[in-house]
């Protein structure tokens, strides 16, 4: 049996304030319906997903709930604390 795996990254998130952590930022307004339609179209389409495997940040966790929600999952939502780190150049 093949297994996929498909990699998605978090739907419109709102703009940082000043004050805020940038982990902390919550999905938009625009955010949630891009989250809603990713999850209704693999919902259409058939896809068959056992796991779903998050970053603990807010809207990441978001967009994996409302694609969860959406396709009425059994398997709760596994969430992972994710190093930030800055971008390395490659060097030939």
């Amino acid at each position: 049996m093949a297994h996929w795996l498909y990699l998605m990254r978090h739907a419109q998130s709102t703009e940082r304030q000043s004050s805020q952590q940038d982990a902390e930022r919550n999905l938009s307004t625009t955010g949630m319906k891009e989250a809603a339609s990713i999850g209704h179209f693999l919902k259409k389409n058939n896809y068959n997903l056992d796991l779903i495997l998050s970053s603990a940040a807010k809207r990441a966790e978001s967009t994996s709930v409302i694609i969860h929600g959406i396709l009425n999952l059994r398997n709760e939502i596994r969430k992972r604390k994710i190093p930030i780190s800055k971008p390395t150049p490659i060097k030939d």
